[in-house]
């Protein structure tokens, strides 16, 4: 199977097949393979039976013989349509193995679709291809294959986004072996190591599931072109990776910090005056910082890489609009 599994990846794929596992899946019993063999043992039995006078003739042994041919036709058959099955896995590729003939190959990178059933197993395709893999079949191979779909980001579940990673996969010895390729440290790496002693529940992302409950600025600066606030709570959903549980979580003495922003406006409001006009400020950090600490987080609206944000700090309201790299949120404790 390994040879003609070789000659066709390195003709459908341009793929030399140098690294591999074989996994080889628990043979699945076909209770209806050997039932020729018992219909013809039957036959013989009644033969025997009338041969001996014990009843009158059914059947003559030409009779026999010609049962005796069709059934193992159909016997021939039955065992022609039990193909072996098996998985392999290499650096590039997972391929599903029917027979010696029949595969089914899908690049890790191509994934589309990552889904479990409690009937099949685990599925995963690509635009045109599909396998499945039996945990009961698969079960001493299952856990390299969902190590490699996690740090490539193909099992599609934001819960699990913080194993995505660069990977080297090596197969040696039958064994596979992923190993994390060290990037250098990337300026929200950074930010994050800079306050994670203080903050240890900081992740990047996720801002979609944070409420800014009402959330009080008791401190806002700027490092570099990064926006730091520190509030006094927020609201976590469940939906967070620091959230574990069903239900949502207040989480307080908080950090939000936004990198390398680009402000699009400024504007604000004295609420004494009903008559006053929003007025605009500088595109600078500073219009933000001087205007919004002590203030109350009163509205916001998410958009991919930025936010609005409305304050109302003392008579107020101040509305600001910007994009951003990343947006780093942690805090100290919940409840």
């Amino acid at each position: 199977m390994i040879d003609k599994l070789k000659i066709y990846m390195k003709k459908k794929h341009n793929e030399e097949l140098d690294e591999f596992k074989v996994c080889e899946g628990e043979k699945k019993k076909n209770k209806f393979l050997l039932v020729p063999v018992y219909l013809f043992i039957v036959v013989l039995i009644i033969y025997g039976i009338q041969a001996l006078g014990f009843m009158d003739e059914v059947y003559s042994l030409t009779v026999v013989i010609i049962i005796g041919v069709l059934l193992g036709m159909y016997q021939v058959i039955l065992i022609g349509k039990i193909k072996p099955e098996s998985l392999v896995i290499t650096p590039k590729y997972i391929i599903k193995c029917f027979g010696k003939k029949t595969f089914v190959v899908i690049d890790y990178d191509k994934i589309r679709k990552f889904k479990v059933s409690d009937k099949v197993g685990l599925i995963i395709s690509d635009r045109t291809n599909e396998i499945t893999i039996s945990p009961v079949s698969y079960r001493d191979d299952l856990e390299p294959i969902v190590d490699i779909l996690e740090a490539k980001g193909k099992t599609f579940d934001k819960t699990r986004e913080y194993m995505k990673r660069d990977v080297e996969i090596r197969i040696i010895k039958n064994k596979v072996i992923i190993k994390e390729i060290k990037q250098e440290e990337s300026s929200t790496e950074k930010l994050v190591g800079e306050y994670y002693e203080e903050f240890k529940m900081l992740t990047p992302g996720f801002i979609k599931d944070i409420i800014f409950l009402n959330s009080v600025i008791e401190e806002a600066f700027s490092t570099d072109n990064n926006l730091v606030m520190k509030l006094n709570k927020i609201e976590v959903k469940e939906g967070h990776p620091e959230n574990t549980g069903f239900d949502s979580i207040i989480a307080s003495d908080c950090i939000t910090i936004f990198e390398n922003i680009q402000i699009k406006h400024v504007n604000i409001r004295k609420t004494r005056d009903r008559n006053a006009k929003e007025e605009v400020l500088p595109n600078e950090l500073e219009s933000i910082i001087s205007n919004v600490e002590k203030g109350v987080i009163s509205n916001w609206k998410y958009r991919k890489n930025g936010i609005e944000l409305h304050f109302a700090a003392g008579t107020n309201i101040v509305k600001v609009s910007f994009d951003y790299k990343e947006v780093i949120i942690g805090w100290k404790s919940f409840k």
